[in-house]
């Protein structure tokens, strides 16, 4: 059963790229378009650059294009968002509000180290 798991560990992480740069894509999506409900965020302001950020790198991150430049972009972004947001309340993730973004830096550390996975467009090249 062990020889299963390990075969399939590229899939896994292709797996974990595409739901990583969907939340990212969602992230940007809603900051920059308004989608899915509500008003996009004044051009040019911080929060409407990261929001740019987010729904590139989550298009890179979906197709695997560039997925180590994208997801340490990405991570730079999630860690600074954590410092100007969520560090000002607490130091601890669970009590201020930033575990969703402690979790997504884990998962975006990894990625830069780890790559796309098998199912990728930088796999074509």
């Amino acid at each position: 059963m062990p020889a299963f798991w390990t075969a399939q560990a590229p899939l896994f992480l292709s797996l974990m790229r595409i739901i990583v740069g969907a939340v990212m894509l969602n992230y940007g999506c809603i900051k920059v378009l308004g989608l899915p409900a509500g008003r996009p965020l004044p051009t040019g302001s911080l929060l409407w650059i990261a929001g740019c950020l987010q729904l590139a790198g989550g298009v890179a991150l979906v197709l695997g294009w560039r997925t180590r430049l994208a997801a340490a972009l990405l991570m730079l972004l999630t860690a600074s968002a954590y410092y100007l947001q969520n560090w000002p309340r607490d130091w601890y993730p669970v009590s201020n509000g930033g575990a969703e973004n402690a979790a997504l830096f884990a998962a975006l550390l990894y990625l830069s180290a780890a790559g796309a996975g098998s199912l990728a467009v930088d796999r074509a090249r």
